[in-house]
């Protein structure tokens, strides 16, 4: 099994947050269904204030870049969620491209 953390910043407002968390608190049954049909095991997000940090558990063969546009193929409703919820986000400052959730890099593994 592998790992994926991401990170990604919502806009600062707290009607956008209330509305990002309210859709993941009820996510779209189609959402889910692609999500775990594409190979993702888990997925979890956690937020503090508008830094929000995703990790994603996935076998080891698992590509993130052709998972996305399967998920996104599946149904026409994870490609309106994945805009909707895009619509609300920003990429961390320090992103190094295109995109609002950005792969961080591990620097401690206590296991």
């Amino acid at each position: 099994m592998k790992e994926w953390v991401y990170t990604c910043n919502l806009k600062n407002d707290p009607d956008i947050i209330r509305q990002y968390d309210d859709y993941h608190a009820n996510i779209w049954p189609e959402v889910a269904e692609s999500i775990k049909a594409v190979g993702m095991h888990e997925l979890r997000i956690w937020r503090l204030g508008t830094r929000m940090i995703m990790l994603i558990v996935t076998d080891d063969d698992f590509d993130p870049v052709s998972a996305g546009a399967t998920h996104r193929a599946n149904h026409p409703r994870c490609l309106e969620w994945e805009e909707l919820m895009t619509s609300f986000q920003v990429p961390p400052p320090e992103a190094p491209g295109e995109g609002t959730w950005t792969l961080m890099t591990q620097v401690f593994d206590l296991g």
